[in-house]
């Protein structure tokens, strides 16, 4: 257990972060939104997240100020900073439950090196000159199979070209046949009741979850026999969540989730409806509904936040196969493979 120290830009403020294992308690993230850039004067802000337990301050408590406001979508952010030279140190949020963001730049060199960039937020407000985090290339290197390649490619649902713009850009490298289209989508960032939401979270969640549920997407034809290219083996699987499920609402998990669940509704109607419209018999009309929850399937960030409600790792493991057509198609499948009422 190797304490990683920091502190501010004038020397009066000193702290210590001290972690069993920094790979999987902290998270540092590159974040692009308008809040983070006006605070930082930079062109993104950076921040690493760890148990606040973790963080001790060894010097010059005295020094550090407070500035807590809204920080644009509702939520009070409360940040910390040296009362003498103005350098920051960490903030949170309100719904930031134990933990701290510690702003990356105050670490030590050696400190950093142990808590490298993981992931961004707000990519669509990136500065079109800035690139991004190696983490995020390096999806690039996934194992293929023979004659195969990951080919990464851009589709924000608030921009209208983008999927034509996808499309060419697949197109341009002579692809002949997709195996397999991984989609990274969705945002949940209002945490309210009902009664409390306000109108523009969504209309803005609403562009990021179902403003385009277009699969497959414009300008792609899927193979027939007819034109002789080789036809997919298997059907879309659109992966939806729990908490879009109406029947028993009491049993959801016990979060503020009112416009997230509903935003999740509309996308596995428009699903369902498009599956049902679809003349396209090998693809979007046998498509897979499966529920479950995002945050606990196993993978590296999901057993990262395990952690934080005191779990071991992630208890989801899932494996798609065996879906037919005849027997899936239309259903909303569990993870375990019951069905689930809508």
């Amino acid at each position: 257990m190797t304490p990683l120290p920091g502190g501010c830009y004038c020397g009066a403020v000193r702290y210590t972060i001290t972690l069993d294992d920094p790979h999987s308690q902290a998270r540092t993230s590159i974040c692009h939104c308008g809040n983070c850039k006006k605070f930082t004067g930079g062109e993104h802000g950076i921040t690493t997240k760890i148990p606040k337990s973790a963080f001790e301050i060894k010097q010059g408590r005295d020094q550090v100020r407070v500035h807590e406001a809204d920080n644009g979508s509702g939520t009070l952010l409360h940040r910390e900073f040296c009362g003498t030279c103005g350098g920051p140190l960490l903030e949170y949020g309100a719904n930031a439950g134990d933990n701290i963001y510690v702003f990356y730049g105050t670490m030590e060199d050696h400190a950093r090196a142990q808590v490298q960039p993981k992931g961004e937020f707000f990519g669509k407000l990136r500065d079109p000159w800035m690139p991004e985090i190696q983490a995020a290339t390096s999806l690039k290197a996934c194992p293929a199979a023979e004659d195969s390649f990951v080919n990464l490619v851009k589709v924000e649902s608030t921009v209208d070209t983008d999927a034509e713009a996808a499309v060419e850009a697949v197109q341009a490298q002579r692809v002949e046949q997709l195996d397999i289209v991984i989609t990274n989508v969705g945002i949940s960032n209002v945490f309210a009741r009902v009664e409390d939401i306000d109108l523009k979270d969504p209309r803005e969640m609403s562009g990021g979850q179902h403003q385009r549920p277009r699969f497959p997407v414009p300008g792609y034809v899927p193979p027939s026999e007819e034109d002789g290219r080789p036809q997919e083996p298997g059907a879309p699987r659109f992966v939806t969540t729990f908490v879009a499920i109406i029947q028993n609402l009491k049993d959801n998990p016990p979060f503020l989730l009112g416009f997230y669940g509903a935003s999740k509704v509309a996308l596995n109607y428009l699903v369902c409806r498009r599956q049902l419209e679809t003349e396209w018999p090998t693809s979007f009309s046998s498509a897979i509904l499966v529920a479950f929850s995002h945050s606990f399937i196993e993978t590296d960030m999901a057993n990262t936040g395990a952690k934080f409600f005191g779990m071991d790792q992630a208890v989801v493991p899932v494996k798609l196969d065996e879906a037919s057509c005849e027997k899936t198609a239309g259903r909303l499948l569990s993870y375990n493979g019951t069905e689930i009422s809508y």
